[in-house]
C-alpha cells in the first residue's frame, strides 16, 4: 500500500469508501421501510393506498385538473394516474366531469365520499419522507436533489438535468 497524501493509504482509503457505501445502502433501506410502514398504515386507516392518497390530496388542492396534470404532479406515466383515477372513481372517492366540444378533456374533483375520508384521515398529518423534505433547509433540500439526480443517471433511470419517472 503506498502512501497517499493526508498520510492515508489506499487500503485505508478503500475501506471508509466501503463502510461510507455500505452506511448509504443501510439508510437507503431504512428509508423505504419508513415509506412502506406509512403505506400500510395509509391503508389500514384509511382503506387507500399511498398513490391513492396522494392523488386525492392533488386533487383536493386543485380541484378540475385533468390526469395529464395529475400524472405530473404524482411524477407517474399518464396511464398510472389514469388507473388511481379509475380506481378511486369505481370506489365514489372522485368525480370525473366532461365538457365544452372536446369529450375526451375529463376534469377531476373529489366526491362528497372523498372528502369524507380525507376529512376523518389525517393524510397530511401521517409524516413520512414527504413531511421530513418539507421540513429541510432549500439550499440541503437542492443538494440532496442533485446528489440523488445523479445516482439516478448511473443507475440508468434518468437522462443527465431531466426529470425522472420511475
Amino acid at each position: 500500500m503506498s502512501d497517499l497524501p493526508g498520510g492515508d493509504t489506499a487500503g485505508t482509503s478503500a475501506g471508509r469508501s466501503d463502510q461510507a457505501q455500505a452506511h448509504l445502502l443501510k439508510q437507503f433501506r431504512a428509508l423505504s421501510r419508513v415509506d412502506a410502514r406509512r403505506r400500510q398504515w395509509l391503508h389500514r386507516a384509511a382503506g387507500v393506498g399511498g398513490a391513492q392518497a396522494a392523488a386525492l390530496l392533488a386533487i383536493q388542492r386543485k380541484p378540475g385538473m385533468g390526469v395529464n396534470e395529475l400524472a405530473s404532479q404524482l411524477d407517474v406515466r399518464q396511464p398510472t394516474a389514469s388507473n388511481l383515477v379509475h380506481s378511486l372513481f369505481e370506489r365514489g372517492l372522485v368525480l370525473r366531469q366532461t365538457g365544452g366540444r372536446d369529450r375526451r378533456v375529463v376534469r377531476l374533483f373529489i366526491s362528497s365520499a372523498g372528502q369524507a375520508l380525507l376529512t376523518r384521515t389525517p393524510l397530511r398529518e401521517v409524516g413520512g419522507l414527504e413531511a421530513a423534505l418539507q421540513r429541510l433547509d432549500g439550499a440541503l433540500l437542492h443538494e440532496l436533489e442533485q446528489d440523488l439526480a445523479r445516482l439516478l443517471v448511473r443507475l440508468g433511470k434518468a437522462q443527465p438535468g431531466t426529470q425522472s419517472t420511475l
